[in-house]
C-alpha cells in the first residue's frame, strides 16, 4: 500500500509536468489541410466545401434589392385588399314622396331599410336608378338588382 501512494504521486507529477510543458500538443490539428485533402480526394464542388467549412452558415441566395424608384414617378401604395361585392340581397324598392328607399335582406332573416346616403356593412347606398341600387365602398361602385346580388 505504501508503494501504491508513491506510484500514484509519481504518475500525477509526470502527467502534470507534461501538461505544463506541452499544453494541447496532443490536440494539434490542421483542419484546413485535412479539409483540402478530403475535398480533393472526393472531388467536392466549391459549394459543398463551403458547407463543410461552416455547416451553420446561411447559404440561401440573397434576396434581390428593390429597384430604385424612377425620379418623378409617384410612389405606389402597397397592394390593398380588394373590396368584395356585398353579400346582402336587394329585395325591393319603396317609393315615398318621390324618394326611393331600398329593402335589403341579410342572411335570409334580417330586414334593413336604407335611404340614399345611409351605409350598411361599409357599403353606402347612393341612389336607385334603372332598376338597380348603387353602392360605394372604398371608391368602388356596386350595383344590385332586385332579387339578386352584385
Amino acid at each position: 500500500m505504501k508503494y501504491s501512494v508513491y506510484y500514484f504521486a509519481f504518475i500525477f507529477i509526470l502527467l502534470f509536468s507534461l501538461l505544463l510543458t506541452h499544453p494541447g500538443q496532443a490536440l494539434e490539428l490542421d483542419v484546413a489541410d485535412d479539409l483540402t485533402d478530403f475535398a480533393a480526394e472526393w472531388r467536392l464542388p466549391a459549394p459543398e466545401i463551403e458547407l463543410l467549412r461552416d455547416p451553420f452558415a446561411d447559404y440561401r441566395p440573397p434576396e434581390p434589392e428593390p429597384a430604385p424608384a424612377q425620379p418623378g414617378a409617384p410612389d405606389r401604395p402597397a397592394e390593398e385588399e380588394t373590396v368584395s361585392p356585398p353579400d346582402f340581397i336587394l329585395q325591393g324598392v319603396v317609393t315615398r314622396r318621390g324618394a326611393n328607399s331600398i329593402i335589403l335582406v341579410q342572411d335570409g332573416a334580417e330586414v334593413i331599410l336604407l335611404r340614399p346616403g345611409e351605409t350598411y356593412d361599409g357599403y353606402e347606398f347612393t341612389h336607385y336608378q334603372d332598376n338597380q341600387a348603387h353602392f360605394f365602398k372604398e371608391n368602388r361602385q356596386f350595383r344590385l338588382s332586385p332579387g339578386g346580388g352584385a
